[in-house]
């Protein structure tokens, strides 16, 4: 494979490659040239007729991480059971539904994340004809792992030069399992006895990895969606909520089964106390907590504009959106803070309060929209060039601050101002009444 891609490195615009492999599997990572905006599933096209057809290989394209729940153009399904061979004849029937072609034709490339290892032996010991003999399965295992794998011998010393030395049967006994029957397990009177006289062998597939999630044995499986990945999600998600689960097993499609939804939960929760801090140090600060309000009611203008240019552009909300959903809240009430105490400053001057908001609003203007346009101006980058590689994309981050930016500071100018005059009235209208209710029995 690499060097089918090194030998069309110029038509691919290949940079370099880097390969690992090891007994079972391998993997090529493709590093295109800097400048070359293709969409990986464009490469890929290009790429898979050139790939050799070889017995017993298949090829996965594009990166994907189960355990982060990451990887391009894919559609996840997990199966988690505590009953590890019921678990695997389970998987095997979802993989089966993912790969038939007449239910899901827009679904390729299906992989699973805890591959099958190649073929072992498993060997049944009968521990009646044991006991007999005065062994015990212990002895018998620990025999067979000596056959197969060796034993090391101390290491011979020569020249100053330690040489490490093993014994062992042989490759034979590697290259035929039937020589397992004519291995010795020593009884502890001494005296040997083959090991067919004790045991029995299968051939049977092994498992390569045993994944679990909160305690749970877990198989994953993935495939590559061609066409609309959303439309394709639904289409498998609605197909295995009806599939038959036995008891004790579940089908999720998310490697953590609390996924986005939990997430979400989180970030909305520390976007409500981010809300009650910067209340309370503005109500320190202006020694009012009413006037803060004011303040805050520039947020709801900058979630609105967050949302309607996701909307416009077609980007879809992730974790790193809700990441500048948390860092706009701190944000955009820096211009309304500015704003706010300018008018609280000439009031104490001597200005009156419609004049006073006029005149900070003239003053503060051009500030407000130099100090948000070098801030969206410096996120448009993250805007216009797409992330290449398996690197973080920050594209919904930009896309949240500069709508969220656009719209609060546009509204910062009108809206604030007319929410302080109104609490402004509310806390006089407070005050008068206060007085009104107390100042008569504090004179009785």
């Amino acid at each position: 494979m690499e060097k089918v891609i090194l030998d069309r490195k110029a038509e691919l615009k290949v940079k370099s490659v880097t390969c690992w492999f090891s007994s079972t599997e391998g993997e090529v990572n493709i590093f295109l040239e800097n400048g070359v905006n293709m969409k990986e599933a464009e490469f890929f096209k290009i790429l898979k007729p050139l790939l050799p057809v070889l017995p017993g290989v298949t090829y996965r394209l594009g990166y994907e991480d189960f355990a982060r729940d990451e990887g391009g153009q894919r559609i996840r399904v997990f199966v988690r059971g505590n009953d590890l061979n019921r678990l695997e004849e389970l998987g095997a029937e979802v993989r089966k539904a993912l790969e038939d072609r007449e239910k899901f034709p827009e679904l390729e490339e299906v992989s699973q994340w805890r591959e099958m290892s190649t073929e072992e032996v498993r060997i049944q010991v009968a521990r009646r004809l044991a006991q007999e003999y005065g062994t015990d399965t212990a002895r018998v295992s620990r025999s067979v792992a000596w056959a197969l794998r060796g034993a090391m011998l101390p290491d011979f010393e020569e020249d100053e030069r330690e040489i490490p030395f093993w014994i062992n049967y042989g490759a034979r006994i590697k290259e035929n399992v039937e020589v397992l029957n004519d291995v010795r397990i020593m009884t502890p009177s001494g005296e040997p006895v083959r090991l067919a006289n004790l045991a029995s062998y299968s051939i049977v597939p092994g498992s390569g990895e045993i994944h679990r999630q909160n305690g749970r044995m877990t198989v994953g499986f993935s495939a590559r969606a061609n066409g609309d990945l959303t439309l394709a999600r639904e289409k498998v998600e609605s197909y295995f909520r009806r599939f038959p689960v036995p008891e004790g097993f579940e089908i999720t499609f998310r490697q953590d089964s609390r996924g986005f939804e939990q997430d979400f939960k989180n970030m909305m929760l520390a976007t409500a106390l981010s809300l009650v801090l910067v209340f309370f140090v503005m109500g320190v600060l202006f020694e009012s907590f009413l006037l803060p309000l004011s303040v805050l009611f520039s947020i709801p203008h900058a979630f609105f504009g967050s949302l309607v240019l996701l909307w416009l552009l077609g980007v879809t909300m992730d974790m790193v959106g809700l990441l500048g959903g948390l860092l706009l809240v701190g944000i955009v009430v820096n211009n309304a803070i500015v704003l706010i105490d300018c008018v609280n400053r000439l009031r104490l001057e001597g200005m009156e309060r419609r004049e006073a908001i006029l005149r900070a609003v003239q003053v503060r203007f051009r500030p407000v929209w130099m100090t948000a346009l070098t801030t969206i101006f410096g996120l448009l980058p993250l805007l216009i060039f797409p992330q290449s590689g398996q690197g973080v994309d920050y594209k919904a981050l930009a896309v949240v601050l500069i709508g969220g930016l656009t719209t609060s500071t546009f509204f910062t100018l009108f809206v604030v101002p007319i929410f302080y005059a109104l609490l402004d009235d509310l806390r006089a209208h407070c005050v008068k009444t206060f007085r009104s209710v107390f100042a008569p029995s504090a004179r009785g």
